[in-house]
């Protein structure tokens, strides 16, 4: 028989969601999604009338352990259940290594990615913490959402089958397969696309066109920065995004020589001086890390940038005056501009040296001076 996968001790995170058990302080939060119409038809359970309903449902959540709370932005908006799954809808796989994946989400956050990015995690955790073989999961027929999520997150259709739901009608439930081996062949190639945009990427100075950022792909940027490593989890690095013209405008206006005239969005790096190690501080290492991530991203979201630091930190310090418009306190420095936006010219890469002047195995092998 499956062994029991007790969820709660656990508690996963991605970029947006803390999937973590179920409280009882999260019964009126259940209460407001699955009393929504539509939210349990997709699942084939009704939606709850009254609160003690939703009571009775959560004290089974938190007795049987199978099933993560969704919380998003201090919110719990929907559920992810880990449960084990009938041979008789996927015959042919060894039951002891499987499990069914199953989920809701409250409707005011359908069409956000919030879904495919719990599934994509809670897949991650039974593969390589639990270490399964594969992961089930089914959509009623014509639940087109869901199906969506399940194609996301690399599932491919394994078969149909009758399925009598809570509601007593009749359905026919679409099954689909994810095996680790596909999973870690998926993570192999996205490796891969991420080695050849690290590969590709290189300092823009040109000039910009006048298209603005989006807000949502600066917060992306931004998140890309703050994910990096920094010495002993000081977190000695803080970021702020500039689009608003004016304040672009005052910006510019003290820098000189000129850079970056043209770009619609500009990202400033702020450093503080925070012990890490004795009396060893990494913030140089800290906000370096955060840069090179958010280059990557600026990159891979359709944006050229470039590292502008020596430029501002010399004598005349001119990050200190940026610093002083962006109201940034005395115990932070500026420490760098990264412009963002649509290359206006084409981008030119440089020429690097071989890899072989510069890369060995267990030895220097360079030229020794």
């Amino acid at each position: 028989m499956n062994a029991p996968i007790d969820l709660s001790g656990v508690t996963l995170t991605t970029e947006r969601l803390i999937l973590r058990p179920f409280r009882q302080t999260d019964l009126e939060d259940f209460f407001a999604y699955a009393s929504m119409d539509g939210v349990g038809q997709m699942a084939g359970w009704a939606p709850h009338r009254t609160i003690e309903t939703s009571q009775t449902i959560l004290n089974h959540f938190i007795a049987e352990k199978k099933t993560f709370a969704l919380e998003y932005q201090g919110r719990v908006i929907g559920s992810l259940g880990i449960e084990e799954y009938s041979e008789k809808e996927y015959p042919g796989f060894t039951e002891q290594k499987g499990r069914e994946i199953g989920y809701a989400l409250s409707r005011d956050h359908w069409g956000r990615g919030l879904m495919p990015e719990a599934v994509r995690e809670a897949l991650r955790y039974l593969f390589e913490d639990v270490g399964l073989d594969f992961a089930a999961c089914g959509h009623f027929a014509g639940n087109r959402q869901s199906a969506r999520v399940q194609e996301k997150c690399g599932f491919r259709f394994f078969g149909v089958s009758p399925y009598t739901t809570q509601l007593g009608t009749q359905e026919t439930s679409v099954n689909s397969i994810l095996t680790r081996q596909d999973w870690l062949s998926a993570r192999r190639e996205k490796a891969k696309e991420m080695l050849a945009l690290i590969e590709a990427r290189h300092s823009y100075r040109g000039a910009y066109k006048p298209s603005p950022v989006p807000r949502e792909d600066l917060t992306a940027i931004l998140r890309a920065g703050l994910a990096a490593p920094s010495g002993c989890n000081k977190q000695t690095t803080s970021l702020i995004a500039v689009d608003d013209p004016g304040v672009l405008a005052s910006i510019r206006a003290v820098i000189d020589p000129p850079v970056a005239e043209t770009s619609p969005a500009m990202i400033c790096v702020l450093t503080r001086r925070i012990n890490a190690y004795r009396d060893r501080c990494f913030a140089v290492q800290d906000y370096a890390a955060a840069i090179e991530n958010m280059l990557l991203a600026a990159n891979a979201l359709g944006y050229e940038s470039c590292w502008y630091e020596g430029h501002i930190t010399d004598a005349d310090r001119i990050g200190d005056q940026i610093a002083r418009r962006l109201g940034v306190p005395k115990d932070y420095e500026l420490v760098c501009i990264l412009p963002v936006g649509i290359a206006a010219d084409t981008p030119k890469a440089p020429v690097k040296k071989p890899f072989a002047e510069r890369a060995w195995f267990n030895a220097f092998a360079g030229e020794k001076g």
